[in-house]
């Protein structure tokens, strides 16, 4: 019996496939979905980062989120919610940040910090909801529609906010998932 062929796919053509290739296939069978999905989906990824850190960055800062800063403040300073100061939230999202304002430290640019660190949460939830798409509708490529439904207009001006949304809205995501 002969060898199988090699399939050269680097410019060497000594047979080994470039790292791109490797990740892509990797990725694409790890999310089950063809490649060109994949490519699609981390494209679209890619481009929703790229449009949430420029709303970051550009984006007025809105007056919930300096109420918010100053109950997470609070926390940090050892204040209790409710008995010492009064927001109509719920404290969980306020006790996550605490500490990480504690590393941060009072500067002028803590909004946009904390701005940022609300990033991977964005991720995790878009992750969250394809993956609950795909065991709702098993054979349905729903990465593309979780993509592009956060490349939306909304999505990308009213959700890159420090606000408390986030946490409902990945405690919703859990609980769907189980």
């Amino acid at each position: 019996m002969a060898p199988a062929e090699i399939r050269s796919t680097s410019p060497s053509g000594d047979g080994r496939e470039s790292w791109a290739d490797l990740l892509t296939e990797r990725g694409a069978k790890y999310l089950g979905m063809s490649r060109a999905e994949f490519i699609a989906a981390a494209v679209l990824f890619a481009l929703m980062i790229v449009f949430k850190v420029v709303n970051m960055l550009r984006y007025r800062l809105d007056s919930d989120e300096s109420q918010h800063m100053h109950v997470v403040w609070a926390w940090a300073r050892g204040f209790v919610q409710y008995r010492d100061i009064f927001d109509n939230h719920m404290p969980l999202f306020h006790i996550m940040f605490a500490p990480i304002f504690g590393l941060i430290g009072d500067r002028p640019t803590i909004l946009y910090w904390m701005r940022f660190i609300l990033l991977p949460m964005y991720s995790w939830r878009l992750g969250a909801l394809t993956k609950l798409g795909r065991d709702s509708f098993p054979g349905v490529s729903v990465s593309g529609q979780s993509c592009s439904r956060a490349l939306t207009p909304v999505t990308i001006l009213l959700r890159s906010n420090f606000e408390p949304t986030i946490c409902g809205r990945l405690f919703g995501c859990c609980v769907s998932l189980r």
